[in-house]
C-alpha cells in the first residue's frame, strides 16, 4: 500500500497451494480462484490504489499527463497547449490521454532554493530522488495532491518547478516534459524540452530532445476560437448585429521594468478612436489582471460611451473567462501591447493580422530587451508589426488596407514532431 510520504508498505502472506490431486488441472483452477480472491480482498481494502496497480502491466490503453503549475497563469496556459499537442499526438497511436492541474506550493522561498539543489545534486545521488524529500519542501495538502497522482508524462513550464518535474518523474517514473530553460538542471535529464529560439543553445547534445518554437505555446487555433467566439455572443448578443470592421484590442499591464502611464495610455487612446472613426470599425477590447486600476478607469471612462467601442471587458472587474478567445476569433485585426510575450504569441497564433505596440519604460535593462527583442524578430521575419504607441493609427491603417503582408506562424507542428517521438 502507497503511505502519505510516497512511499510504500509491502505485505507478505503465507498462501498454501490445495494440491488434492496430483497434476489435475482442477487444483490449477482453484488455486487461481483462492489467489484471485485474496487480490480482491486487497483491493477493496485499497480501491484508490487498484488503478496504479493495474498500469504496471503495458496492455492500458489509457495515459495520465501531469501538469504541474507554478502558480503563473501564462506558465499554466503554455503547459496546457503542449498536453494538448500530447493528447493528440497520443490518440493517433489509439491511446486515450487524460490530464490533472497540481498546484506546486513551496513551503517557502527557501525551500524553493532547495527544490533545484536537491534536484541538481539528485542526478547523481539516487537518494536524493524521493518523494520524501518533495515532502520536506512542499506545502502539506500540494504534496498530498501530487503524491496521489500516478502519470505517464509530467509537463511544467518554468524554472521554479523543473526540479519537482525531475524528481517527480524519476520516482514514478514517468516521462518529463518541459518548458522554457530548467534552472540549473541540465537539458538532456528530461525527455523533451520545449524552448524559445532565443533560448537555444548552440550546442544540442545527442541526448536532448528539444523542440524550437519562434511563440510561447498557447491555447489558440481555430476550434478554441470558434467555441469562445459563441461563448462571448452568448454573453453579449448585441455583438451578433455588428457587420462593421472589427478591430481586437488586447491591453496588458505592468511588468519588471515595464510600466503603463496615463499618458501613454490616452496616447493609445486617442488613436484607436481616431482609426475607428475614419474606418467604420468597431472595437473589442479587454484588460489583464496586470492593468493596472487608474489605467482600467481611464480605459473604462473613455471607452464606454464611445459608439464605436461596441465591446469593454474589465479583466479585474469582470469574470470573462473568453474574453480573449472570443475577440481573437470575432476581430478582423488585432493590437496588443508588448509587453507580454504570452499576449503576443496568442494574437499571432488566431492568423489575424496583428499590430504590437511598444510601451514606454524606464530603464532598458536584459528583461526589458527579452520583450523588445521578441517583437522585434518577428517583425523583421514579417509576422507582425511592431510600432511606438505614436505609430499605432499609422501602423493600423497600413495594415487594414492591406499595404503591409504578413505571414502565418503555427509553432505546433515543429513540437507535434518531437512529441513524437518520446510517446
Amino acid at each position: 500500500s502507497r503511505e502519505h510520504d510516497g512511499s510504500h508498505c509491502l505485505t507478505v502472506e503465507p498462501f498454501d497451494l490445495i494440491n488434492d490431486h496430483e497434476g489435475d488441472e482442477d487444483d490449477v483452477a482453484t488455486n487461481l480462484q483462492l489467489i484471485i480472491k485474496r487480490f480482491e480482498e486487497k483491493i477493496l481494502d485499497h480501491p484508490h490504489e487498484y488503478m496504479w496497480f493495474y498500469k504496471i502491466w503495458k496492455y492500458s490503453q489509457d495515459v495520465n499527463i501531469l501538469i504541474l503549475d507554478d502558480g503563473r497563469t501564462g506558465h499554466l496556459r503554455q503547459s496546457q497547449a503542449l498536453s494538448n499537442i500530447l493528447t493528440e499526438a497520443l490518440e493517433k497511436k489509439g491511446k486515450f490521454a487524460a490530464f490533472q492541474i497540481v498546484q506546486v506550493r513551496f513551503k517557502s522561498e527557501s525551500t524553493r532554493r532547495m527544490c533545484s539543489v536537491f534536484a541538481f545534486l539528485g542526478q547523481w545521488f539516487s537518494g536524493l530522488r524521493s518523494m520524501a524529500i518533495l515532502k520536506l519542501l512542499l506545502e502539506d495538502a500540494s504534496f498530498k495532491e501530487l503524491a496521489s497522482v500516478s502519470a505517464d508524462y509530467i509537463v511544467s513550464c518554468g524554472s521554479a518547478v523543473a526540479g519537482v518535474n525531475f524528481l517527480s518523474a524519476t520516482c514514478q517514473p514517468a516521462k518529463s516534459v518541459i518548458i522554457l530553460k530548467p534552472g540549473v538542471l541540465p537539458l538532456e535529464r528530461f525527455d523533451l524540452v520545449v524552448l524559445p529560439a532565443h533560448d537555444v543553445p548552440q550546442k544540442n547534445s545527442p541526448k536532448q530532445k528539444v523542440a524550437v518554437t519562434r511563440l510561447a505555446l498557447n491555447l489558440i487555433d481555430s476550434q478554441y476560437m470558434a467555441d469562445h467566439s459563441q461563448q462571448l455572443l452568448g454573453r453579449y448578443s448585441h455583438l451578433k448585429n455588428s457587420y462593421r470592421t472589427k478591430i481586437g484590442v488586447l491591453i496588458g499591464g505592468d511588468t519588471k521594468n515595464v510600466e503603463f502611464t496615463e499618458s501613454a495610455i490616452k496616447m493609445v487612446i486617442h488613436q484607436v478612436k481616431e482609426v475607428a472613426v475614419q474606418l467604420n470599425a468597431d472595437i473589442l477590447l479587454t484588460t489583464s489582471r496586470r492593468t493596472p486600476e487608474n489605467i482600467e478607469q481611464i480605459l473604462w471612462r473613455e471607452f464606454k460611451k464611445f459608439e464605436r467601442c461596441t465591446l469593454l471587458i474589465s479583466a479585474v472587474n469582470s469574470d470573462v473567462p473568453e474574453a480573449v478567445g472570443g475577440i481573437l476569433g470575432l476581430a478582423d485585426y488585432i493590437l496588443v501591447s508588448g509587453e507580454s510575450i504570452s499576449m503576443v504569441s496568442e494574437a499571432i497564433s488566431s492568423g489575424k493580422k496583428t499590430v504590437v505596440f511598444n510601451v514606454a519604460t524606464g530603464t532598458a535593462d536584459a528583461n526589458r530587451n527579452k520583450y523588445e527583442h521578441f517583437v522585434d524578430v518577428l517583425n523583421e521575419q514579417g509576422y507582425l508589426v511592431v510600432c511606438p504607441i505614436q505609430g499605432i493609427a499609422k501602423a493600423l491603417y497600413n495594415v487594414i488596407s492591406d499595404k503591409i503582408y504578413l505571414k502565418p506562424l503555427n509553432d505546433r507542428e515543429a513540437v507535434t514532431k518531437v512529441v513524437e517521438q518520446i510517446i
